[in-house]
């Protein structure tokens, strides 16, 4: 019986150890299970390549990510550089992007962070996503329980950080470091720990060993930006820390130990960062460029004031982009209302007052830089490397673990204060975050009020009810201090918890629940495209970096940093208007005169495209689309007519009214049919069935109206669309199927005396036809030779085209990129189409050649006569070098691991606090504060 008891205590035991490891581990299980439940459209790929079909609706309006880089970088190109890594490359180059590229250097890939290997399965980015936030919560814990705080503190700020504002809002590669900022907190502290207790430094291996771990991997993630950025306040909390120790002594072996992490950390990260360094000598940095001068470099770029209602009410004005508000494209992250309170709330209370001005002024330093404090702002342009970095978005994760820290305070000294202590804290912080909030709603009020007095309904209910979960939020935090401070720790704890949670999962809801890849366009590609190159010769092609994904070399990218070369190039050959960090038709934002010239030129550039290697132009059917064409006008009296059960009407309309011939070249169609109701008439049900017919050739399209509601009016997309010609009259049938109740259309005056109206639709006055509008587009048509061509898609293949290796003198024959047989009867000059870069090295028959410049972009060797073997390696001249250093230092640093774990096995627990559990280290805090 006793040694029953014993076994049960001892599983009780460790159950309680491991229970929080269980609670950090279930919001991660629930991602993997939403992305592999095939209820919503969770494959990346499917949303943003761009080569996809049958789409379906989203459950939420917006977007999913504030940066759709989650598909153009953290899958497309991350995938490109892990599948480079096992197949047994080294990433270095992308053959896939522009016209070729470093891939190591320009970083975002992260090939070597292992995390990233996750992308190669089903649902990756989740999956990799999932792990990031599971390894991010158990740092933060580890860290708060390291400081002190009780097992309910630490556990509540863990999963706060598990699913804190830049996880939901930016999921392209910024999410990856994010997750160790807490790591790197946590070997600092420990690190402070063990030298108040330590006698030598062979029992600080194990600790300095993980902390340069962490370090290296937070580089290798993938963005040194936000590294950087959270590492200023991890170089703050240092100094803190350091001031902390009592003895000389002490403090001596806290900065060696620092001073170990960081060298080492530098050393295996050497090959990564010469590669990125020397990439930035060759390569255009955008707005990154300089930190004074120009107006739109990151230096000058705040946020208003306003934009920090976003961050206590993330979703009052609108899912992500759901509106056109221009702070969704700067700002990077969120709080929340009762996260925001609750952090008043521990500045209000007694006990840690070192600590929480330390995490006040991060916060006021951070918020302060991003918005434009002057004072605050200019401070810290003068920072190395700030002005360089997009502070007003990527400083958020260090505030943002500031504001859950000083929350995990509060609620570990919760249970130690008395009621009216409790009541005074939290009614204080009400009524300063509460003012506080309403003034943020209030220099927000202009999206506000647009949202709140949303015409359509689409987005008004959602604002409505984010807002009262918000007052639900601080209702809660007014209820909890009534309470005593046991009980209001886990009314808070619930709070935080569930609303931190809930905004997490928003934005999933803007995923659409169905659409498949155009395979077929895609097999055609990867068949036929060869060695050369593709370009979109519209928007919404296969989007730019995807030709990584899809194993298909394309042009078009969306990067930072990009080679200057390239950008020149295409500058000054392909289109004059393109941006330099996204090459897209897209971007820059044009005028409509601006976007006619902007195709003229493409079909005037033809030739150089085929003289730079691009062989096939991609053209999405469904192109630019132009301003509606409204078929009537409402009449001022407001007429209005019932279409019932069974009843339909018809409306020619002119093709020469649709299509004025305002945009040659083109292939004009209709993809949307938009109708007007009278709202003051009793909601419909059934169905509305619309088509729109051109000759013999139709589409069609529905709209459930019991799904519908009752709004003023709604967008019919039609199955596919429908082209038309200027000769030939288009014909829209409405008609009404099903359900009782009829539904009620506007009425106007029809706006081309040409058009008529049919059908057995009764009660329309005379001159008057139902309030219909049709959304028309055109796609650009090029004098080339069409390849291929779908319901979504043509493919133009581009005259008089450049083979990869090319001479105008010798023949050429090659299987690979690397390597060409070449027979010249005089000496001549085989041109190769991938970017000229340092680092690359040629051989002919064996012997070094020097690689020359060819139009100051691509490659080119001179050859003497006869038949000749000509291999290209890339191979820069600091790699074997690095590569060297970086393997003795991982040898080093794993020898360190192996004698810390030697050594710990070695000897047991010893007495003293080394020996105490974590929650006893509070002592530790105690004697400081």
């Amino acid at each position: 019986m006793i040694v029953d008891n014993a076994k049960k205590q001892e599983k009780q035991s460790l159950i309680h150890k491991l229970s929080p490891v269980i609670y950090i581990s279930i919001i991660p299980i629930f991602i993997c299970i939403f992305a592999f439940s095939n209820y919503f459209l969770s494959d990346i790929a499917l949303y943003y390549s761009g080569v996809v079909s049958g789409v379906g609706k989203k459950i939420l309006l917006g977007e999913p990510s504030i940066d759709p880089n989650i598909g153009y970088i953290s899958l497309a190109l991350t995938w490109q550089g892990v599948h480079q890594l096992f197949t047994g490359h080294l990433p270095l180059w992308n053959y896939y992007e522009g016209f070729g590229q470093p891939l190591l250097g320009e970083m975002q890939a992260a090939p070597f962070f292992p995390p990233s290997w996750l992308v190669l399965l089903p649902q990756g980015v989740f999956l990799e996503h999932a792990v990031l936030q599971w390894i991010g919560a158990l740092g933060a814990y580890l860290f708060f329980r390291k400081f002190g705080l009780s097992r309910r503190a630490a556990l509540t700020g863990a999963i706060m950080w598990e699913v804190n504002g830049v996880f939901a809002w930016l999921q392209n590669t910024v999410f990856n470091p994010v997750a160790f900022l807490p790591w790197l907190l946590y070997f600092v502290e420990s690190l402070f720990v063990a030298c108040r207790n330590t006698a030598a430094w062979r029992d600080l291996t194990g600790l300095l060993c993980g902390g340069i771990l962490m370090g290296t991997i937070s580089l290798y993630s993938g963005f040194p930006e936000v590294v950087y950025l959270y590492c200023l306040f991890v170089l703050v909390w240092s100094i803190y820390r350091f001031f902390c120790l009592p003895e000389r002594r002490q403090r001596l072996f806290y900065l060696g130990g620092l001073g170990v992490i960081a060298l080492g950390t530098l050393i295996l990260v050497t090959p990564l960062l010469i590669a990125f360094f020397e990439f930035l000598k060759q390569a255009y940095i955008g707005r990154h460029a300089a930190t004074n001068g120009a107006a739109d470099n990151y230096a000058n770029m705040v946020l208003p004031a306003s934009a920090m209602a976003h961050y206590l009410f993330p979703y009052a004005f609108g899912e992500i982009f759901a509106v056109n508000d221009r702070d969704w494209y700067d700002i990077g992250g969120y709080i929340g209302l009762v996260p925001f309170l609750v952090a008043l709330a521990s500045l209000f209370a007694p006990g840690r007052r070192t600590v929480k001005m330390i995490l006040l002024g991060w916060v006021v330093f951070a918020v302060g830089t991003s918005h434009g404090m002057p004072v605050v702002h200019a401070i810290a342009m003068h920072i190395p490397g700030v002005g360089y970095a997009e502070s007003c978005r990527f400083l958020n994760s260090g505030w943002l673990f500031c504001m859950i820290f000083a929350c995990a305070l509060f609620v570990d000294q919760l249970p130690g204060l008395s009621r009216a202590q409790v009541f005074r804290t939290l009614a204080t912080a009400l009524g300063v975050g509460g003012a506080m909030a309403l003034f943020t709603l209030f220099l927000k009020r202009s999206t506000l009020l647009f949202v709140l007095a949303d015409p359509d309904h689409y987005i008004r209910p959602f604002c409505i009810t984010m807002l009262v979960l918000a007052l639900i939020g601080a209702v809660g935090v007014l209820a909890a201090s009534l309470l005593s401070g046991r009980r209001s720790q886990v009314v808070l704890m619930v709070l935080l918890v569930t609303e931190v949670t809930t905004w997490y999962f928003v934005p999933f809801l803007s995923y659409p629940r169905k659409g498949e890849l155009d395979q077929p366009l895609i097999a055609f590609l990867q068949k036929n495209v060869g060695f050369n190159r593709v370009v979109n010769g519209e928007k919404q092609g296969m989007n730019p970096n995807f030709g990584s994904y899809f194993g298909i070399p394309e042009v078009n990218f969306n990067d930072l940093p990009t080679p200057l070369r390239t950008v020149d190039y295409i500058h000054a050959h392909l289109d004059p208007f393109a941006d330099g960090t996204v090459y897209i038709q897209e971007l820059p934002s044009l005028s409509d005169e601006q976007g006619q010239e902007r195709r003229q030129s493409f079909r005037e550039h033809l030739p150089n495209f085929g003289a730079a290697g691009i062989k096939y132009a991609i053209v999405n059917a469904t192109g630019q689309p132009h301003k509606p064409v409204y078929l009537t006008k409402l009449s001022a009296g407001g007429q209005s007519f019932v279409l019932e059960a069974g009843q339909r009407y018809q409306i020619s309309v002119p093709g020469q009214m649709l299509d004025p011939n305002m945009y040659p070249d083109t292939n004009t169609y209709v993809a949307t049919v938009r109708v007007r109701f009278d709202t003051g008439h009793a909601k419909g049900d059934g169905v509305l069935k619309v088509s729109v017919c051109a000759g013999t050739v139709c589409s069609q399209g529905t709209k459930d109206m019991a799904v519908f509601g009752h709004k003023a009016e709604t967008d019919i997309p039609l199955d596919h669309i429908q082209r038309f010609s200027a000769t030939q009259p288009v014909v829209v049938t409405v008609e009404k199927v099903g359900g009782v109740h009829g539904v009620a259309f506007r009425l106007g005056v029809p706006v081309d005396e040409g058009m008529t109206l049919a059908g057995n639709a009764q009660g329309i006055p005379a001159g008057l036809m139902p309030a219909l509008t049709l959304d028309t587009a055109s796609s650009i048509t090029l004098p080339a030779p069409v390849s291929y061509q779908d319901d979504y898609f043509t493919v133009y293949e581009i005259p008089d085209l450049k083979t990869y290796f090319y001479s105008d003198t010798c023949k050429v024959h090659f299987d690979t990129r690397e390597a060409a047989d070449v027979t010249c009867a005089e000496p001549g000059r085989l041109e190769r189409l991938e970017l000229f870069y340092p680092g690359w090295r040629a051989t002919v028959d064996g012997v070094a050649a020097p690689i020359e410049a060819d139009d100051k972009t691509f490659q080119a060797i001179s050859l003497p006569a006869g038949q000749h073997h000509v291999v290209f390696r890339y191979a820069p001249a600091w790699l074997m070098p690095s590569l060297v250093l970086e393997g003795m230092a991982w040898f080093t640093l794993g020898a360190g691991f192996l004698v810390s774990v030697r050594r710990h096995m070695g000897r047991g627990p010893r007495a003293g606090a080394e020996a105490q559990p974590l929650a006893q280290e509070g002592t530790v805090r105690e004697a400081l504060h």
